[in-house]
Parts: C-alpha cells; sequence; structure tokens
C-alpha cells in the first residue's frame, strides 16, 4: 500500500509539473500580448479568442473525433508566434504527422465520445455440446468497466446457463413491478430494456446520457431492444429528462447510471450529476403512477452505497425498500418493503445522504479523501515554484487584492457551473452552454468597464455581493416548477449576473493596475488556490462556495474602502 501511495505521488508530480511546463511557454506569450495593447483591449481578445474555443470544443465534440485533431487544433495556432520558418515547418510536420502516428499506434481500437474513450472487447463462451459462441460484450469507458451488452434471451440461457446470473440481475424489478410503462436510467447497451421487453412492457422509455454507447447498444446487443417500437432512446442528462417529462410511469429503474464509479469511486467523486440525490429521487415519484415503483440497481455491491441508497429511498416513500437479491432494491406507492417505524432516525445516523446541496453518492462519507488530501497539498507545495517558473519576478510582488479576488472569482465560477449543472442537466451541450455564457458575460463587463469609465469600484463590489448572498439564500428549488425554456432563459440572470459583475471588478481594478505582470501573476496563483478551496464543497456543500468566495471578496475590497475613509 505505501508502495501504491508513492507511486501515485510520483505520477501525480509528473502530472502537474509536465502540465505547468506545457501551458507556461503560452502563458507568458499572453501576458506579453495583453501588454502591448491596452489592458482591457488585450483582456476582450483573449475572452474573444476562448470564445472561438468554445464553438470548436462543440464542433469536435459533436464529430467525437480523437486527440490528436484536439492537439493539433490546440497547439496549431501557436505556430503563428514562431519567427523562424524552419521551427515553424518542424512544429507543422510534428503536430500533422507525429502526434497522430503516435496515437495511431500506442492507442487501441476506440471510439471518442464528448464525454469518454470507450473500447468494446467480446464475450465468448461454451455451449452445453462444446461450441464456442459469442454471447456479448464488455463496455469500458476509460479502461475502467462500464458494463455488459448480454445475449439472456430464453435460447442463450438454454444454452449458457453460466449467464443465468446476470438473468435474475435484470430481471428482478420487472419480475416485481409487472409494469407496463417504464422508465430506465442509464440502461447502456441495453440489458435493462431487453429484460423490460420480456416481461412484456408496452412502453419502455430509456434516458442514456452517452450516444456512441447507446449507438453501440442499437447495433451490437443480441437481442436488439433498440430496435424494438416500445422502446424509446433518449440522449440526456436524467435530471433534465425528469424536468420536462410528463409521462407517468409504473417502473423507474435505476441501472448503474456511473458504474465504472464502484470499481473506483474516487474517479467519480466529484461528478455533479445528480442522479442519485434526495431530490431526484423525490422527482421520479411524482412521475410514477398510482401504484408505481422505483428500483436502484448495483451490480457490484459495498454495504455503505446499499445502505445509502435504501435510506434515501426510505425517505422518499415513507417505508424502508424490498431488497430483490444483490444490490437491487424497490420501493414505491404500492407498498414494497415495510413502513419505516420507530427505527428510522437511528438508522439514518451517520450516514450522509446525497442532496442537491451535497450530491458526492459516491464519497463514503463528508470530507476530503486522503488521496485527494495528499494531491492538493503537494500542489500548494510546487505552487511557489510552479509562479516563479512561469513568471519571474511576480511571485515577488504579488498582490493581495488581486490574489483573494482571483480565488473568489474561480469559486463563483465553481457554483455558478453547479447549479448551470443541476438547472439544466450535465449533458455536454448544457456544459458548453454555461461556458459560452460565462464567457459572454466575462467579455460584456469588459467592454462596459472599457467604454463606461467612471464606475464605482464599491458599486461594482456591492453587486457582486448581492449577488453572491442571492446565490446563497435563494434555493434552486424555486426554479424547478418552471419548464425547461423558461429555466433556458433565466440562464443569463441567475448564471451570468456574478460573471457580469465579478468581470466588472476585474476589468475596473485591472485597467487601473499600474503593475500587469505582478497583477496577472496575483490573478493565475489566486485562481489556483481558488480551485483548492473549492474541494471544501466535499465536506461543507456546494452553497458553502458563496460564502467563502464572499469572504475572499470583503477581503480583497479592504484597499478600497481604506482609500474611501482616507479620503478629505
Amino acid at each position: 500500500v505505501v508502495r501504491e501511495a508513492w507511486l501515485f505521488l510520483a505520477i501525480a508530480f509528473c502530472f502537474i509539473v509536465l502540465t505547468a511546463l506545457a501551458f507556461a511557454p503560452l502563458g507568458q506569450k499572453l501576458g506579453f500580448l495583453i501588454k502591448k495593447h491596452a489592458p482591457l483591449a488585450g483582456c476582450s481578445i483573449c475572452v474573444a479568442g476562448a470564445m472561438a474555443g468554445a464553438a470548436a470544443f462543440s464542433a469536435m465534440g459533436a464529430l467525437s473525433l480523437r486527440p490528436e485533431w484536439w492537439f493539433i487544433a490546440g497547439m496549431a495556432p501557436a505556430l503563428y508566434f514562431s519567427r523562424k520558418p524552419a521551427v515553424a515547418l518542424a512544429v507543422a510536420l510534428a503536430l500533422t504527422i507525429g502526434i497522430p502516428a503516435l496515437f495511431f499506434i500506442k492507442s487501441e481500437k476506440a471510439n471518442w465520445s464528448t464525454y469518454q474513450k470507450i473500447t468494446l472487447t467480446q464475450m465468448r463462451d461454451y455451449t452445453l455440446d462444446g461450441y464456442e459462441r459469442l454471447v456479448g460484450y464488455e463496455l469500458y469507458a476509460n479502461k475502467d468497466f462500464q458494463e455488459f451488452g448480454l445475449d439472456l434471451s430464453d435460447k442463450s440461457m438454454d444454452q449458457f446457463p453460466k449467464l443465468n446470473m446476470f438473468r435474475k440481475f435484470y430481471d428482478a424489478p420487472y419480475a416485481a413491478a409487472r409494469p407496463k410503462e417504464v422508465l430506465i436510467i442509464g440502461d447502456g447497451m441495453g440489458n435493462a430494456a431487453a429484460a423490460a421487453l420480456r416481461f412484456g412492457a408496452q412502453r419502455v422509455d430509456v434516458v442514456e446520457i452517452d450516444p456512441v454507447i447507446a449507438e453501440y447498444g442499437r447495433r451490437l446487443h443480441p437481442e436488439k431492444p433498440f430496435e424494438d417500437v416500445r422502446v424509446h432512446i433518449y440522449n440526456a442528462d436524467p435530471r433534465s429528462f425528469f424536468m420536462r417529462a410528463v409521462i407517468k410511469y409504473d417502473l423507474i429503474a435505476f441501472y448503474m447510471p456511473d458504474s465504472k464509479a464502484v470499481s473506483s469511486s474516487k474517479s467519480s467523486l466529484r461528478k455533479e450529476n445528480y442522479v442519485y440525490t434526495l431530490e431526484i429521487f423525490q422527482e421520479a415519484a411524482r412521475l410514477l403512477n398510482k401504484d408505481g415503483a422505483v428500483s436502484v440497481s448495483f451490480l457490484f455491491e459495498r454495504p455503505w452505497m446499499m445502505r445509502r441508497a435504501s435510506l434515501t429511498l426510505e425517505k422518499v416513500f415513507g417505508h424502508s425498500p424490498e431488497k430483490l437479491g444483490g444490490g437491487i432494491f424497490i420501493a414505491g406507492n404500492n407498498g414494497f418493503g415495510e413502513e419505516g417505524g420507530a427505527g428510522v432516525e437511528k438508522r439514518r445516523a451517520g450516514v450522509a445522504l446525497p442532496v442537491d446541496n451535497w450530491p458526492y453518492f459516491y464519497a463514503e462519507k463528508k470530507g476530503i479523501p486522503v488521496a485527494y488530501r495528499a494531491v492538493l497539498l503537494l500542489v500548494l507545495a510546487l505552487l511557489p515554484a510552479l509562479i516563479r517558473f512561469s513568471a519571474p519576478g511576480a511571485a515577488k510582488r504579488l498582490n493581495g487584492q488581486f490574489l483573494f479576488l482571483g480565488a473568489a472569482f474561480m469559486l463563483i465560477a465553481a457554483r455558478s457551473f453547479s447549479l448551470s449543472a443541476l438547472l439544466l442537466g450535465a449533458a455536454w451541450s448544457a456544459n458548453l452552454l454555461s461556458i459560452t455564457s460565462a464567457l459572454l458575460m466575462i467579455l460584456l463587463a469588459i467592454l462596459t468597464a472599457h467604454f463606461v469609465e467612471n464606475i464605482p469600484k464599491s458599486a461594482a463590489y456591492a453587486a457582486l455581493i448581492g449577488c453572491l448572498l442571492a446565490f446563497y439564500f435563494i434555493p434552486a428549488e424555486i426554479y424547478f416548477g418552471m419548464n425547461f425554456a423558461a429555466r433556458t432563459a433565466l440562464l443569463p440572470l441567475i448564471f451570468g449576473a456574478p460573471m457580469f459583475f465579478a468581470g466588472i471588478v476585474f476589468a475596473i481594478l485591472f485597467r487601473d493596475s499600474s503593475d500587469l505582470k505582478s497583477t496577472l501573476g496575483s490573478i493565475i496563483t489566486g485562481a489556483a488556490l481558488g480551485c483548492l478551496l473549492e474541494y471544501s464543497a466535499l465536506f461543507f456543500g456546494l452553497r458553502s462556495l458563496c460564502l467563502t468566495a464572499l469572504i475572499l471578496l470583503l477581503i480583497s475590497a479592504i484597499p478600497i474602502f481604506n482609500k474611501h475613509e482616507a479620503a478629505p
């Protein structure tokens, strides 16, 4: 264990240092170019370039391009800055030939979705009479096992009795509920849909966020469930689908929406996809018919995960769920399970139920895991050296006002993005909309500060503080009653207002700064510290980021208020 821990830290060290080495020259060049222009003009050009990058990200993501093309698109513009034709030619050849060749040589056959690298391997078995046959596929996401796509038909069970354990797992909720209208969350390649059809479901709606996985299921699943006219596939985030759904269901089945996390729970610890929170199960209960039920199925069991899922269902339905075997629970309006009784609160003691403010289902308890703490401490230890390397001399002249402001801005952005994911979903298109909205608000703020020169700094700070207080005190639940179009229309106000006023504060102070090198170094250093402070949400919840940002913001405002007091 000790050896593995040191190896993990060594890999993290190399990754951090190499990332800094890769971006330091670009950052230095960026600072030089900003200094050549009027400060706000240079910043507005940078933000416009970032928006162009977001558009390119959208296009490449939609085309499911491989990583080598992302590297080429990201590095090719750097050729513009090369003053030596021979160097530019060598770099161009490396980008257009070397990087693709390296990836094709080192990479196995895989498809790249907008979310992950996906690979398939065949599963073969021997029939009772000794013949080897294809029985399905194993699907891996980023080299972690994700799920199976198996032939679990009656004919296959006769030939391959070893598969019966998987058949029981997928069939269990439908055998218990006998539903006609079914909603499946996270079916992937289609095993659950095939099970629902075997039990006579008349309508099966499948929500699968990754279109590449769903397409694999459509083409390759042995039972072809996605080709059945009763099955409807929705490439969407589960939370956003629930907010738009109007159909009532007899059974809503959650099938391992992020099952790879059970093999490495830290890999998905901070995926704020709100799939297993108390609120989403309450949304599911709203979509049930009179005798409807909700089931949760985990292929791999961990006791604390099972307990958390069981207690969350118990909280929603008022009685403990029925365990159907393995990692399968079912509860609903038709009385599955038993009444909670007097022992409910005792059973919940010490168990942190996942809620929208703390959506980390895969965290065993509140707090920052040891592995995360180790990496955060490593980053803190390396940060001074990385700053000195990236911006020589800037570390000696760090400006406290910009340092705290940079940290506050990162926390504001983190809270804004998490709220956007809650209201619009965690699909890549929603994330792109959030990023583009943030950049647009920042660009508008810079242009406003450029053309309106007499904006009081205290007024800009007051507006930003007001937005943070609204962020903290206004519950997100008030938006859930709105339709999806209304929530999307409100995004610029909900999400953009804090980013706009934060941009105003930055732009005014940046415009009036007499030492741009120190200012940029201080902002970047503060942003790095803000990224580290963001992990406090694993203990205190996402709303706490607003309070932390507010404290940092008030500290950064001290020089302004001191000047007001010193003025005659």
